[in-house]
């Protein structure tokens, strides 16, 4: 009797361990704040900008300030603040290596007409122009090698219909186009190859003017195809194959509430949906809800929809305020299904289910302070723990003074996919599974069941790729490929079943990619590969995992 009583105290305690477990991973914990002198309402991004193993946030904030920031995203400690000499930073920033010199740069441009790269450590590398100004810039640069010369460039839009290319090395002009005179490209440029000719195309939209989402050749600036929409658009198209048939799609929004996807061959209609009074932030793509076929798009007003790959309503969840630059999607509490979060000028940020829009949690950041920008998801103090960052401000350009904050929230145990920057990834595709490989993708996979673990990272001779996945896909785990950021694979490894029987792939045999144990591979890159940053991706059935790595010879 005594023994069995003892049991059952033993289950009892158990269970309760297992669903406090479950509790702390559900609750927000702050992680720590930042006090800023305005709002920001162009998003973060986060990498290791100075190499010192641990990430770092990079944002700029508006009226009253006028600064960029580099924060510690362990702790919110100041690492630099550059002024960049008056006007508002409306744009997201992308961090790259955009010169090609074994270290990251920040690009960030001034709304008043300056494009900055920044160092590491906050000195300026070029700006774009040298001198004076160009026209007004709201438009979150991407960054690709769009001219196809080996060297990424920076892509961005201007007011008064101008796109503009820049030479990553040294922020000379590429090329510049003027689409619409009397309409402004605040989007960020979408990078894709539209047509599946091997080229990299750029697709941006107008607010005003002409209100026409075109399609550019990245190598000569032609205009491929445009559709007239019925309004303006303020936020450019996200891009994925989104009906799986292998073929890529656009979907965007408008002013007049609509949300309406494109194919992106040729900019032929698919079909609209109308939303609510009107879209101004940018439409995000994932699968969320394997009900359905294809791909869910979620697009935003003051509520958040959730669309079907054909636009057919899924689920809606409102806020008490506007949703301005719209939702992100990541893992974040461990279950292995993708959670929706958003930012809300409601001075809340909601965290929801990804399959119904059920709220998972909410955090109040502070009751007078809006989000007004996107969240970005990481371990910023890895340890484990997925953290969500966002900032939340008060004023506009006609209330002086104005103030701001910036949040670090721990979020949970999460498993799968973090969001890092302003529409995912450096082509702004704004896809969960999408990015720079995203242009040579047929398919696109559930979310993912695999941890992938990348160290040292950066490294400088190999790597180390450790994977951790359910025994359902013991079984089944076919590859590891690793892309460099226009989409190219320089290295894979395959194999016919079991982890235990990969083997190298032949047409990659200049590259050394061993197995030491089953859940443990080591990459060494061939002597001919640049430095630079890189892309490795675990697949095992429908799942895949990907990771970024910084490569130093």
């Amino acid at each position: 009797m005594v023994l069995k009583m003892t049991e059952n105290i033993m289950k009892k305690a158990f269970l309760v361990m297992i669903i406090c477990i479950a509790a702390f991973a559900q609750v927000p914990e702050l992680l720590w704040t930042h006090d800023l002198l305005s709002h920001c309402y162009g998003s973060p991004a986060c990498a290791d900008i100075d190499f010192d193993g641990k990430l770092e946030i990079v944002f700029g904030t508006y009226f009253d300030d006028e600064h960029a920031y580099a924060l510690n995203a362990e702790d919110g400690s100041l690492l630099w603040r550059f002024d960049v000499g008056g006007g508002p930073l409306d744009a997201a920033p992308v961090i790259a290596d955009v010169d090609m010199d074994d270290s990251l740069e920040v690009i960030i441009p001034a709304s008043w007409g300056i494009v900055y790269c920044l160092s590491g450590d906050g000195e300026v590398e070029w700006r774009y122009p040298a001198s004076g100004y160009c026209e007004c810039i709201d438009s979150p640069p991407a960054v690709a090698d769009v001219d196809e010369d080996g060297r990424p460039e920076v892509i961005f839009g201007a007011w008064y219909g101008k796109v503009y290319v820049l030479d990553g090395e040294d922020g000379s002009l590429a090329w510049s186009v003027g689409l619409c005179d009397t309409g402004y490209v605040q989007s960020a440029p979408c990078i894709l190859d539209c047509d599946d000719d091997g080229h990299l195309d750029i697709v941006v939209a107008m607010f005003r003017g002409d209100c026409t989402v075109y399609a550019l050749s990245g190598q000569s600036s032609a205009v491929k195809w445009s559709y007239r929409a019925d309004d303006w658009m303020y936020a450019g198209a996200a891009t994925a194959d989104i009906d799986l048939d292998g073929k890529p799609e656009l979907v965007i929004g408008d002013y007049s509430g609509k949300v309406f996807a494109l194919n992106a061959e040729d900019g032929s209609f698919i079909w609209e949906e109308s939303i609510g009074y009107y879209v101004f932030p940018p439409v995000t793509i994932a699968e969320l809800n394997d009900a359905y076929d294809g791909l869910e798009i979620l697009a935003a007003d003051y509520e958040l929809t959730c669309l079907t790959a054909e636009g057919e309503f899924l689920w809606e969840f409102p806020t008490g305020g506007n949703i301005d630059r719209g939702a992100v999607v990541a893992e974040i509490d461990g279950d292995r299904e993708l959670e929706v979060i958003i930012g809300s000028s409601d001075c809340y940020l909601y965290v929801l289910n990804g399959e119904d829009g059920s709220l998972v949690w909410e955090y109040l950041v502070d009751s007078t302070y809006q989000i007004e920008n996107a969240p970005i998801v990481e371990d910023f103090d890895d340890d484990g723990w997925v953290d969500i960052f966002c900032i939340g401000g008060w004023g506009t350009s006609d209330t002086i003074p104005n103030y701001g904050r910036a949040y670090a929230i721990k979020a949970g145990h999460g498993s799968g996919e973090v969001w890092t920057m302003y529409r995912h990834d450096p082509f702004r595709t704004g896809y969960l599974n999408g990015g720079p490989t995203s242009v040579f993708e047929t398919a696109s996979p559930r979310p993912s069941l695999i941890s992938l673990s990348v160290s040292p990272n950066p490294f400088n001779s190999a790597v180390k790729i450790s994977l951790d996945f359910g025994s359902e896909l013991s079984e089944l785990l076919s590859t590891i490929e690793i892309f460099d950021l226009n989409g190219r694979r320089v290295a894979q490894l395959s194999g016919g079943g079991t982890v235990g029987a990969w083997h190298r792939h032949a047409p990659h045999a200049e590259e050394d990619l061993s197995m030491p144990n089953p859940y443990e591979f080591t990459w060494q890159p061939a002597p001919s590969l640049g430095s630079g940053v890189y892309l490795v991706r675990a697949r095992a059935g429908d799942k895949e995992a990907m990771k970024r790595i910084v490569y130093l010879k």
